[in-house]
């Protein structure tokens, strides 16, 4: 009789191995994007292709639905808020400053100024 040395194999019948508890799994579900008042009036100001805006609010728009926590969150004031970085025509710094609402699943969108307005204005909502 044959014996062999290697543990049996814990993978599954499709050939996937066992998921992991502790292991956070990517999630498909799309976030919500909303726009508040002021950020809305820049977006129709401008349009969501205009290139003005690096990236444009388009490109943006679309990380904040895929994946808004990849943008760090703010230390200080105004606190428990991300924010997403972007430049306008030649360079000038730009901010979107939102929250998330993971169990709605919504991105509010409160501020889309230049860098230092914008963390003013979303100090104030």
């Amino acid at each position: 009789m044959r014996t062999t040395s290697s543990p049996q194999s814990t993978k599954l019948p499709d050939g996937n191995p066992p998921k992991s508890p502790g292991i956070a799994e990517p999630d498909d579900r799309r976030y919500v994007v909303k726009f508040g008042r002021d950020p809305a009036k820049i977006v129709a100001q401008y349009g969501q292709d205009n290139e003005i805006f690096r990236p444009t609010l388009r490109q943006l728009t679309e990380q904040l639905k895929t994946n808004p926590k990849q943008f760090p969150k703010k230390h200080g004031q105004p606190k428990n808020r991300r924010a997403a970085d972007l430049r306008f025509g030649d360079g000038v710094a730009w901010r979107a400053v939102f929250e998330i609402d993971e169990a709605a699943r919504v991105v509010q969108v409160i501020s889309l100024e230049s860098h230092d307005q914008a963390y003013r204005s979303a100090k104030r909502r």
